[in-house]
This record gives C-alpha cells, sequence and structure tokens, in this order.
C-alpha cells in the first residue's frame, strides 16, 4: 500500500496513514464522503510547446508539475493523477480533513503566485475547484488499481475549471460556502457548463488578480 500511495501523498500524510487503523478501510475499495476537488491546468501548452523540442517541453512541464505537487502537498493534499499539461487534487482524501475545502482554495492561491515566479512566465494556469460528496477508494481491476475518486463532483470540477480564463481560480458555491470569510471573492454568477442541465453559480478567487 505504501507503493500505492507514495508518489501522491507528502511524506508527513504517508506516515500518519500507515500509523492508522483507517489503512484497512484503504484496501477495501470506495467509501463515500465529503471532499474537495481541485483541478490545474497551464493554458496555451499545446501552442507554446510547438516551438520547442519535445526534450525541452518535457523538461518544462515536469519543472511545472514538480512545482505545483508540492504546493499540493504543503496544503495537505493529493495528487489524484496528472492530466496532460495539468494535475487533479484532492483534499479531505484519503484522510478526513474538516477544512479540506479552505486548504484546497489556499493551495488554489499558492499554485497561482508560484506559477507567476517561475520562469517561461508567458505559461498561465486556470484553475477550478468544487467540493461535494465522492466515491474514493483503490479503483480499478486485479492488475491494476489507482487510488481515485469518481463521481458527479469531480466532473464539476472539471467543468469549472475549464471555465476558468488564463490565471483564474473559479470555484463553485459549494465551495464558497465553506470558505466565506476566508478569501476575497468576485461572484461572477451563473455559468453554462458543459453536460449540465442548468446554470453553474462561480466565484472568482480576488487574490489571482494583479494587486491582491
Amino acid at each position: 500500500m505504501a507503493e500505492l500511495f507514495g508518489g501522491y501523498l507528502s511524506p508527513e500524510i504517508m506516515r500518519e496513514i500507515l500509523s492508522r487503523s483507517e489503512m484497512a478501510r484503504l484496501e477495501l475499495g470506495g467509501e463515500q464522503r465529503e471532499i474537495t476537488v481541485l483541478f490545474v491546468d497551464i493554458r496555451g501548452f499545446s501552442a507554446f510547446s510547438q516551438r520547442l523540442s519535445p526534450r525541452h517541453v518535457a523538461e518544462i512541464l515536469s519543472q511545472r508539475l514538480a512545482r505545483m505537487t508540492r504546493v499540493v502537498f504543503e496544503h495537505g493534499g493529493t495528487v489524484d493523477k496528472f492530466t496532460s499539461d495539468g494535475l487533479m487534487a484532492l483534499f479531505g482524501a484519503p484522510l478526513a480533513q474538516v477544512d479540506h475545502a479552505a486548504r484546497a482554495v489556499q493551495a488554489a492561491l499558492a499554485l497561482q503566485a508560484c506559477v507567476q515566479q517561475a520562469k517561461a512566465g508567458m505559461l498561465q494556469c486556470g484553475i477550478g475547484v468544487h467540493t461535494g460528496e465522492a466515491v474514493v477508494g483503490n479503483i480499478g481491476s486485479q492488475r491494476r488499481l489507482e487510488y481515485t475518486a469518481i463521481g458527479d463532483t469531480v466532473n464539476l470540477a472539471f467543468r469549472v475549471e475549464e471555465q476558468a480564463a488564463p490565471r483564474q481560480i473559479l470555484i463553485s458555491q459549494t465551495t464558497y460556502e465553506r470558505v466565506q470569510g476566508l478569501i476575497e471573492v468576485r461572484e461572477i454568477g451563473p455559468s453554462l457548463v458543459k453536460g449540465r442541465r442548468g446554470a453553474v453559480v462561480v466565484y472568482e478567487g480576488r487574490a489571482t488578480l494583479d494587486g491582491g
């Protein structure tokens, strides 16, 4: 089990998981709980990569993903998976965290700050955060198991991220209700999200803007 989580969790959380009896539950499959899901994606990376050699592209992407992973770990999150030029992170799993929404939003703010400080500053990120119920656990087959989260919460977090402009953090109304008073936001209002019947109310984290 340590091999399964080693690359996705900070060493501190890994040690805590291994010391707890709830480790047994992780081996049995999924359980439903409230979590916060964060998606971050580098905008314009495909066009940017066309001007460079494949090796140079891989080096830049690896550096960016390493920085993103470090930020997620610093806020107690789990790297669920790497996307083509970004990542998906979980807060509140595998260890329960009463403040998982706040951790995710603070991680989003730190991710944007990290991107602005990095070299090749022409690359910007869009981030989406959503809080809700999901099934988290070891999903897959006997040949390949992967610790992940599944459910509409994950899908909506991804769709919210798709709406985010470069340098923008968008959070769902559910997440905003959990962190209200902890972060300045600007209500974007109802937004049409692919794959959903009704509009979704989203908020922009104000700290993503120049000058706070």
